[in-house]
């Protein structure tokens, strides 16, 4: 049996992945070279969450500044390491 799509708007979810490159693009331009973040110091420091959050009705969670910076990280432009339980991103 086929799972219905109905309620889910197919514009509307492209234009939410098309947002959502444009931001994860933000905090990769707005990372320094060589330098580690923490999901905490991302959130403190970008331009981007601010922006996000400007333009959302909920702010920005460590959680989905995570699903923003994945792409990156599947991409190489961002290595994501572990350091005593602690996630920490830094700009390839």
């Amino acid at each position: 049996e086929k799972i219905s799509n109905e309620g889910i708007d197919e514009g509307k979810q492209a234009k939410e992945q098309e947002e959502n490159a444009a931001y994860s693009n933000a905090i990769y331009e707005q990372m320094a070279f060589e330098c580690k973040y923490s999901a905490a110091e991302l959130m403190k420091e970008l331009p981007a969450v601010n922006d996000w959050n400007a333009n959302h009705e909920t702010e920005l969670s460590v959680q989905k500044l995570a699903s923003l910076l994945k792409p990156l990280v599947d991409g190489g432009k961002v290595i994501k390491t572990t350091e005593k339980r602690r996630v920490f991103y830094t700009k390839a």
